[in-house]
């Protein structure tokens, strides 16, 4: 695809979100660069900005980024397959790209996947006006998947950030129990944090066998701050967000990462514009660690795994 300015006008449209319907119409312009994501360069040998301690560095990044779950304090990932679905750009083929780019992302790490025709979990929307889409979530049931307690849905359902991320996540215990990290009893697991007592845990410090797990996320980007930004790299952004659960969204990561790309205060070497090869092996590695590890044990893996990807001993 050659490199152009495309001019992008979001539509009026009707979205059924899973498990709550919303509709939702609005109409606005905005300017984007469409074009597909660089090769990146493999790295053979450490690079030189990672300094003389880069596993410290490394670290930093995996501690930064990566959310420790409300209940079971792990890393999470999607353990069902993952379906993507984005609205609100002005032309389908848009709207495809994105969704393309996350199934693609994740099947490149190692995320499970469904197929095309499946029921969305990953809704990527485009809009001007975000927090009256969000408002309407809460209003219509869906405080649940803004925030793991009803009274702080108000405040986590809220946007800050050119790009944001809402997760609904569950735990699933040694019996195989999966149990959502909310207090709706009534919500889309059947059970919620009210019964953390029947939860059973593998009693050692360096694993619990709990296993924490994405079951739906909201992505919202909102135009009026992304039109200066690259579709590509507003893609790569949303394909890691989907994939892992963040609350880090505008903080400067020490490491060249597409995490770093709406950071105001990131110099541009730190700021690429699609994904790096540290990225992919951030992702990576969630998804070939161990679900059961402590927390620690976990960020040492993906730290190990990022260190070897970017040559270092």
């Amino acid at each position: 695809m050659r490199r152009s300015t495309v001019i992008l006008t979001i539509i009026t449209f009707v979205w059924l979100f899973a498990p709550i319907s919303v509709t939702w119409a609005q109409s606005a312009n905005f300017s984007v660069v469409l074009t597909p994501p660089p090769v990146e360069t493999v790295i053979v040998t450490a690079p030189t900005w990672l300094g003389d301690h880069p596993q410290t560095v490394i670290h930093g990044f995996v501690r930064a980024y990566a959310l420790a779950a409300p209940v079971s304090d792990e890393i999470t990932r999607w353990k069902n397959g993952v379906c993507p679905r984005t609205r609100g750009l002005s032309q389908e083929e848009y709207n495809a790209y994105v969704t393309a780019r996350i199934r693609e992302v994740a099947q490149e790490a190692g995320a499970p996947l469904q197929s095309s025709s499946c029921r969305g979990n990953i809704d990527v929307l485009f809009t001007d006006k975000p927090q009256e889409f969000l408002d309407r979530i809460r209003k219509e049931g869906g405080a649940r998947l803004l925030g793991t307690r009803p009274s702080q849905a108000e405040t986590a359902g809220t946007m800050r950030y050119a790009v944001q991320a809402w997760y609904a996540t569950a735990t699933r215990d040694t019996n195989g129990a999966l149990i959502g990290d909310d207090e709706d009893p009534d919500g889309i697991f059947g059970s919620s944090i009210r019964d953390l007592p029947q939860r059973a845990v593998e009693g050692s410090l360096l694993r619990t066998d709990l296993h924490s797990e994405l079951a739906h996320i909201y992505i919202i980007a909102d135009t009026s701050k992304t039109h200066d930004y690259l579709l590509g790299a507003v893609a790569d952004y949303i394909a890691v967000l989907a994939l892992s659960q963040t609350q880090s969204f505008e903080a400067c990561k020490n490491i060249p990462s597409i995490t770093n790309l709406i950071s105001p205060n990131c110099n541009a070497d730190l700021k690429p514009t699609a994904m790096t090869d540290t990225d992919m092996a951030f992702l990576k590695a969630v998804y070939t660690m161990d679900p059961g590890a402590s927390l620690l044990e976990q960020q040492t893996y993906i730290s190990d795994q990022i260190a070897k990807s970017l040559g270092v001993k």
